[in-house]
């Protein structure tokens, strides 16, 4: 095999893998936002959790 003809492989290999690696960081980027959108509704039901168990308190030292 011609030094050209592998230059040429290695090129190609080599752009396949950029292409590979840019679709996985692509996807490793959509589910980390997904992530953290699972996060935030989390840390809002706790929230609203919390103060719902202050209001109880608060209501039962009032009657």
């Amino acid at each position: 095999m011609l030094i050209k003809h592998k230059l040429i492989l290695n090129t190609v290999i080599l752009v396949v893998s950029m292409l590979a690696m840019l679709i996985l960081a692509s996807i490793a980027s959509s589910s980390f936002q997904g992530d953290i959108l699972e996060t935030k509704n989390i840390a809002n039901i706790e929230s609203s959790f919390l103060q719902l168990r202050r209001n109880e308190n608060s209501n039962s030292r009032s009657i």
